[in-house]
């Protein structure tokens, strides 16, 4: 998927893939959605999230739902939002992926 925000291409084409998370459910289900999270070659992180019709994705036209998708552009803070928000899809590698890829080290205690 390719979006211009400010003026700038996000396109997960050509980003790298850091990380991808997703409610388990089937694909099929009108409920499921998936996030992933994307580095650009100059170093802007975003996320590329997409689900069925009954999830945060889904867009309404009239009495229909349909699926939908969508990107944003995040930063550090905004990822770490996102982690949280989200934190019962992530395993304990996503986190520590997350944490490798922003240089970022916790303790716990």
């Amino acid at each position: 998927m390719k979006k211009i925000i400010q003026k700038k291409l996000y396109d997960t084409e050509i980003s790298k893939e850091i990380l991808k998370i997703s409610n388990k459910l089937e694909i099929t289900n009108i409920g499921y959605f998936e996030e992933t999270l994307y580095k650009t070659e100059s170093g802007k992180y975003f996320i590329y999230g997409k689900g069925g019709p009954q999830s945060k994705f889904g867009i309404n036209e009239g009495n229909i739902t349909f699926a939908g998708s969508d990107i944003w552009v995040v930063n550090k803070e905004d990822i770490l939002f996102w982690v949280e928000y989200n934190f019962k899809y992530f395993s304990q590698e996503n986190i520590e992926i997350i944490l490798a890829e922003l240089k970022l080290e916790i303790s716990i205690g």
